[in-house]
């Protein structure tokens, strides 16, 4: 599939060099330069029927330079030097007009030794899968949501990418890293005599290609069920109490604002009500999180991070006890620690799974709602959230009795935090981006009927 762009590593390390010559040359003191190339095939299903299948290739170099205090960046989509100079000389114009900052640091060589490679991040059952392989893994995706003439099948979009970069700086930090990964994104609603489910989504993206035509019939036929389950809907009773959230809600609803707090860079600003707590407990005590770099089962592991630091697996909370914020090399140096590799990320946070059968959760109390989906807004920095719970659920007595139009619910992140009832004891790779749980949680209310 990708002969014209195998092991391009040569012509980037080139680019990235010639950048880091451009930015001395125009005076920067220090520079960073990274130069990616990348091709993608993708397949483009509308309403059922092939609407396009194209291949796009791309390339880019970016480069940030520092110079007497100020900084800039700039990029280019042409890895040659008139693209090159170009976005050198953009940068240090932009460097030239920005607000001096005694924060700035690029790494070493010592803070940033060469990263050992990651195996998984390259398949080459991936890098080989050409337009008929595309094909067929549409058609095995299509079947199972042709079963039921009630599931209409809206847009489905399927890519495969190599891709290959290369970080270089003027500390002598050398990085590089090839990667291949998978994608699909589906969207289908369920029709029939007085009703429209609401939309259904399967997206997901991976690093590895055995066993993901299986996964991705698997999640086009739990679409197909949830869609159609969607159909003739009842109204949500109003309270205010536990619901229960699936991993894709929690990801919508509870990751915005725990990230905010995490993050280095609200430390450094004293935003993060967690800025002074580690080693305290910030969350229930059935919480435990981490940002596993190497998960294979993640499409965001990386063996080094925005800044070529080397990544490393991070525990953020443990028992719900803080154990480290999101750290780059410059939001450490402004906060008086060390790097955790976090510059551009997190990059594959994993909730751990607990003991509590979904099941049991269910039963938490006598009408509780279900929530899959979630959109409306979400204040990162207090936590408040309000909107609509969507392709949400209703339990009674512990039983799935039906679906419930779209809900209403409000609350408070970082109250939810704290008022978790149970984990379940599976978790899903949302997007594969992030493994989360299903998380009961307290303190929401509820607008229904």
């Amino acid at each position: 599939m990708m002969q014209e762009m195998l092991d391009p590593q040569d012509a980037l390390e080139a680019a990235a060099a010639a950048a880091l010559e451009q930015a001395r040359a125009g005076g920067a003191a220090c520079a960073q330069a990274v130069a990616r190339r990348a091709c993608t095939h993708k397949l483009v299903v509308l309403h059922g029927e092939l609407a396009m299948l194209h291949t796009l290739q791309t390339q880019e170099v970016g480069v940030t330079v520092q110079r007497d205090g100020r900084q800039g960046a700039a990029a280019s989509n042409q890895c040659g030097m008139a693209g090159i100079q170009g976005a050198v000389a953009d940068a240090l114009e932009l460097a030239r007009h920005a607000v001096p900052d005694p924060g700035l640091v690029l790494p070493d060589a010592r803070q940033a030794p060469p990263a050992t490679a990651l195996p998984l991040l390259w398949d080459a059952s991936l890098a080989g899968l050409d337009a008929q392989g595309l094909h067929e893994l549409a058609q095995a995706m299509l079947e199972p949501l042709r079963r039921d003439a009630r599931v209409a099948v809206e847009r489905m979009e399927i890519d495969v990418a190599c891709s290959w970069h290369v970080l270089r700086n003027s500390h002598g930090v050398a990085q590089q890293e090839r990667r291949t990964a998978l994608g699909w994104n589906v969207t289908a609603t369920a029709r029939e005599a007085g009703g429209v489910s609401g939309f259904g989504v399967e997206r997901r993206r991976l690093l590895r290609g055995q066993g993901a035509q299986a996964l991705a019939a698997q999640g086009c036929a739990a679409l197909a069920g949830r869609v159609l389950g969607q159909l003739q809907p009842r109204r949500a009773p109003s309270y205010a109490g536990p619901v229960l959230l699936a991993p894709r809600a929690v990801a919508d609803i509870v990751l915005g604002p725990l990230l905010h707090h995490l993050s280095g860079r609200s430390v450094m600003d004293a935003s993060s009500a967690w800025g002074e707590r580690i080693g305290q407990g910030v969350a229930s005590p059935l919480l435990q999180l981490g940002d596993d770099m190497h998960d294979p089962g993640l499409a965001g592991a990386t063996a080094f991070d925005r800044e070529g630091v080397p990544t490393r697996p991070l525990a953020l909370l443990t028992d719900g006890v803080l154990q480290a914020h999101l750290h780059s090399c410059y939001t450490a140096r402004r906060c008086g620690t060390r790097s955790t590799a976090s510059a551009g990320g997190p990059f594959a946070l994993r909730m751990a799974a607990g003991a509590t059968p979904l099941a049991q959760m269910c039963a938490a109390r006598a009408e509780l709602l279900v929530v899959e989906r979630f959109s409306g807004n979400v204040d990162a920095l207090k936590g408040d959230f309000s909107g609509v719970a969507k392709s949400s659920r209703l339990c009674l007595h512990g039983a799935d009795s039906c679906a419930v139009g779209e809900t209403m619910i409000a609350g408070n992140v970082l109250d939810l935090l704290r008022q978790v009832l149970a984990v379940s004891s599976g978790s899903d790779a949302v997007d594969g981006a992030s493994s989360l749980p299903w998380l009961l949680v307290d303190g929401v209310t509820v607008s229904g009927r």
